[in-house]
């Protein structure tokens, strides 16, 4: 061990190691007692040894081509690559995985769309391709390994790998135990998506035309759906299960990637400090992202806020690493700092990520790709201004238009964009400006000016209810707190001020958006097709702002662990102060914000599976693949369908037809097309049909020409259906258990 480590012994330094202490200790006491309040259960460790094995596969992934990334750039992990540390090199591999595995369903949809368009017939992902590309992943692997072999085999390695593991199973284990094992969704939202990732499995790929079980495609953008997919795969979990802890998954993603680019921004700083030693480098990444997950669950355990505790809105509350890996990759990788080959792959990753937000909602993307966007314009300068001899290296032009058609190509492979470019371009081409007006209104494109002034959106107290995405209340925290991120930020602007004046420029910017969505349409304004514009916004804003608050948290504490120093100290430990001075539990439960009961045994408002729902739904799946086995080449329209009984609702202007209880699980694991599930499959199964043919007077001969041949009763006996008793007589049993059956019509 370093001399210098025992330079520093001073009372400063023993109060800043006892609260260390402190803090490690609150945190195992939060993960044991605290917010489990329950007992480890088999289901849940092995739960969460599932997530661990896919986590594995996608560091596995993410290694091999971050490596060749490091290469083809001329960077390596001891070089230009922003950090020494092994655990932090396993995290961005993580990160990467997944990126990778959703840019590959993408790419793959991509193709499988044009050999539909030309062909008839879509090219899924089969095992054989999986099994090749597994093989020259191994082999790039091995190769790049040679390279680097001294590295690998360092104790620092090893030990990077297990702290990496450990954080793995401290992260995963309460969202394991408080959430799994699941049968049926929490609602309505994550009903569909659930649907929809199984749909991505089934098909090998985001579908262009769903075979037997729907006509087209989704409807809906399949970025979230292609998440769930690679997850459900390499875990072997049930799409409920992990659409439910999706938010939670991608957020604490978001969470390590922010440590390990506060690494990035205090680059400069650190290296004018004595080195440390090795086991030293890897304890601090460690003890950072330990206090982030203390943080997250005591102050902002985003998932768990009252608005979407039901999971209501998963795939815009799931895009959270998406979002922070265009916003953190902003700010840490200025063009300054890069060559030539580093800002290829820097801009690339940039229009990737918004992309990728994009395929889960157009609209919470606006503010990556104000980012993107910029690095593009400013990328677009320096090649043209390459050409007249002004600048010594650049983004070749003709690198920025191959970006633009790869990131094109991704995006056009979601089906949902691809239809969209259809519909525009059957669309008249020439329309008369009054025309183009009259348009624009009628589609709700309009912008209100918000009567309030922007100033208040610019002052400490907003910016800081950015910073934690509006979640914190005012009682909660209080002025200290707001005055200790204040202190970091200008420390931070001391120490590093080109990283810190970007993280600024950043937090403004969000500050003003948000302002500026005021005057859009809002939820509440039913008169306007565009009413959910604000909300969704907001909440992709909120969502970046926290991302922010806990790269803030993270650059303070690193300034503090790491140097020691008085002034970095003094403001660190305020930034931690409200943590130890109150009980963690209190801290959320007194916030009214969140609704910190455990979900594992609540099935929602939508009902639960009862015991004997499961036999016939056992009986459901085998019945749907004999009839399979026997008819192999059925179509949609001439396979058997199932209908699914709901109650008709009106929720603003939009009508929905709700399955209850066990009838939500039938579309899941039902080998059959099932009719009147949210709509899905076909237009047929609209609200209208429902309430006229099924719910107000029941149509035999309208169910008989669409093949509507079954029906399935849940045990809870919901749904709406005109005359029941006297069509079910009619009908004859397959199987019952309890008041559960499954009914053949005709």
């Amino acid at each position: 061990m370093n001399a210098h480590l025992f330079s520093y012994a001073t009372p400063l330094r023993a109060l800043a190691l006892s609260v260390l202490a402190v803090l490690l200790a609150e945190t195992v006491w939060i993960y044991a007692i605290g917010y489990w309040q329950a007992r480890v259960t088999s289901e849940a460790a092995f739960a969460t040894f599932r997530l661990i094995s896919a986590s594995l596969a996608l560091w596995l992934i993410g290694t091999v081509v971050l490596r060749r990334i490091c290469m083809w750039c001329g960077a390596t992990r001891q070089a230009s690559w922003p950090t020494r540390s092994r655990l932090e090199w396993h995290i961005v591999a993580w990160i990467t995985g997944q990126v990778v595995c959703q840019t590959w369903i993408l790419g793959r949809s991509s193709v499988s769309g044009l050999s539909f368009a030309l062909l008839g017939y879509q090219l899924p992902i089969t095992l054989t391709e999986i099994v090749v590309l597994s093989i020259i992943a191994i082999a790039v692997g091995i190769s790049d390994s040679k390279h680097s072999s001294s590295q690998l085999r360092s104790p620092t390695g090893l030990l990077g790998f297990c702290s990496f593991l450990l954080l793995l199973v401290i992260a995963f284990l309460p969202v394991a135990v408080r959430d799994l094992p699941r049968l049926i969704a929490l609602s309505s939202d994550p009903d569909q998506h659930a649907f929809w990732a199984t749909q991505v499995v089934r098909n090998g790929g985001i579908p262009w035309d769903q075979g037997i079980l729907g006509i087209g495609p989704f409807g809906y953008p399949a970025g979230f759906a292609a998440i769930n997919a690679i997850w459900c795969t390499l875990s072997g979990l049930p799409a409920v299960e992990i659409v439910t802890i999706q938010t939670q998954l991608q957020f604490l993603m978001a969470i390590f990637c922010a440590v390990v680019v506060s690494g990035r921004l205090v680059q400069r700083y650190s290296s004018s400090t004595p080195q440390s030693a090795p086991w030293l480098t890897e304890a601090l990444p460690l003890v950072l992202a330990l206090l982030s997950l203390l943080a997250y669950w005591c102050v902002a355990p985003y998932g768990w806020q009252i608005q979407h505790y039901h999971n209501a809105g998963a795939a815009r509350s799931s895009a959270s690493l998406l979002n922070a890996i265009v916003v953190l990759g902003w700010l840490a990788f200025p063009a300054s700092q890069l060559n030539s080959r580093s800002r290829i792959v820097r801009t690339f990753v940039l229009g990737l990520g918004v992309v990728l937000v994009a395929t889960c909602n157009p609209i919470i993307a606006a503010f990556p790709a104000l980012l993107a966007g910029s690095v593009v314009i400013f990328e677009s300068y320096r090649s043209l201004s390459n050409r007249f001899g002004r600048v010594k290296s650049s983004v070749p032009l003709f690198s920025l238009v191959i970006i633009g058609t790869l990131l094109a190509t991704l995006l056009l492979g979601d089906p949902y964009y691809g239809d969209a470019v259809k519909a525009l371009l059957r669309a008249p081409v020439e329309s008369s400006p009054a025309t183009t007006s009259n348009a624009m209104q009628a589609s709700g494109l309009t912008w209100s000016i918000p009567t309030e002034s922007v100033l208040p959106w610019l002052l400490p107290g907003r910016l800081f209810s950015l910073l934690f995405g509006g979640t914190l209340q005012p009682e909660t925290l209080g002025l200290s707190i707001q005055a200790c991120i204040g202190a970091l930020i200008l420390y931070w602007l001391v120490q590093t001020p080109r990283y810190a004046a970007r993280a600024v420029v950043a937090l403004l910017l969000l500050s003003c958006l948000y302002f500026a969505s005021v005057g859009l349409p809002s939820e509440g304004d039913w008169n306007n097709p565009l009413y959910l514009l604000q909300p969704y916004l907001r909440q992709s804003l909120l969502q970046v702002g926290i991302v922010l608050g806990f790269l803030v948290f993270s650059v303070g504490l690193r300034f503090a662990l790491g140097s020691l120093r008085p002034l970095s100290i003094s403001a660190a430990l305020a930034a931690v102060a409200f943590l130890v001075s109150r009980q963690p539990a209190p801290a959320v439960a007194s916030n009214p914000t969140f609704r910190m009961e455990p979900r594992v045994a609540y099935c929602g408002s939508m009902g639960c599976v009862e015991p004997s729902d499961l036999s016939v739904l056992e009986f459901v799946t085998m019945f749907g693949e004999e009839v399979l086995s026997r008819h192999p080449h059925l179509s949609y329209e001439t396979a058997p369908k199932i209908l699914i009984l709901g109650d008709m609702a009106t929720v603003g202007v939009e009508q929905w037809v709700f399955p209850y209880g066990a009838s939500r699980v039938v579309p899941l694991i039902s080998p059959l097309p099932v009719a009147f599930f949210y709509g899905r499959g076909s237009p047929s199964w609209s609200y209208e049909n429902y309430r006229s043919k099924i719910c107000h007077d029941v149509d035999e001969d309208w169910l008989r020409r669409r093949n509507v041949r079954y029906i399935f009763i849940s045990s809870t006996q919901r749904g709406c259906l005109r005359g029941k008793e006297r069509v079910l007589a009619r009908a004859k049993v397959l199987f019952q258990d309890g008041n559960a059956r499954f009914v053949e019509l005709f």
